[in-house]
């Protein structure tokens, strides 16, 4: 059950957690909401743990009146400003550009 040093969990574990059916776990995973993990010898499919918090995510949004396509536009958008900042961040996770008077300015931000 592990893959590249991380413990991964069941479908059957995620719906416990979660509280949700397999229908939903399935339109999630089709809509691109969520990723699995992989799949056992056995063919069950497995999801990293932090699947169990984007779900209870959703769900809120979901609850808040947002459409599945607006929650992964939401998750989206969110995944390009984690990835451009992290591209800012030098080693020891400082941004390369804060000594630099006026990095900041036209950054879009």
């Amino acid at each position: 059950m592990k893959q590249s040093g991380e413990e991964h969990i069941r479908a059957g574990d995620v719906l416990k957690r979660a509280g949700i059916s397999h229908q939903v776990l399935y339109r999630y995973v089709t809509q691109g909401l969520i990723q699995e993990a992989g799949q056992t010898k056995g063919g069950q499919r497995l999801y990293h743990p932090r699947v169990v918090y984007l779900i209870e995510r959703i769900q809120g949004l979901s609850n808040s009146g947002y459409s599945l396509r607006d929650i992964k536009d939401i998750f989206f958008k969110e995944k390009r400003v984690k990835r451009a900042c992290g591209k800012k961040r030098g080693k020891g996770g400082e941004n390369r550009n804060s000594q630099e008077p006026g990095a900041h300015k036209n950054s879009g931000l």
